[in-house]
């Protein structure tokens, strides 16, 4: 994934900003060291401000003249922004996109 190859100034990469939450009751000590690292990474601050950015500036630049670009054009957290194109392509969106084509 893209964002693997992008470190924050604590040497951490940018999916933790994306991440999805663990399942309740994972053991840490299960993952990798990288899932350990992005997964106690903290989502507050300035650092991760920072980072969300990046990840938006990101998500903008390669949805920028597409019909996804609508998805994000109000919003300016990289988390916020996945989780808006989570639901546009996985949630409850596409679900009653499918539901009013099947429909039709």
């Amino acid at each position: 994934m893209y964002f693997d190859a992008i470190k924050n100034l604590q040497e951490i990469t940018l999916p933790y900003v994306i991440r999805k939450d663990l399942p309740v009751g994972t053991v840490m000590t299960v993952l990798t060291k990288e899932e350990q690292i992005i997964h106690d990474a903290n989502k507050t601050g300035y650092i991760f401000s920072r980072d969300s950015t990046t990840v938006f500036n990101i998500f903008k630049e390669c949805t920028q003249d597409t019909d996804t670009d609508t998805w994000i054009k109000n919003i300016r957290c990289g988390m916020l922004a996945m989780h808006a194109l989570q639901d546009n392509y996985d949630g409850h969106a596409e679900a009653r996109m499918r539901v009013t084509t099947a429909t039709i």
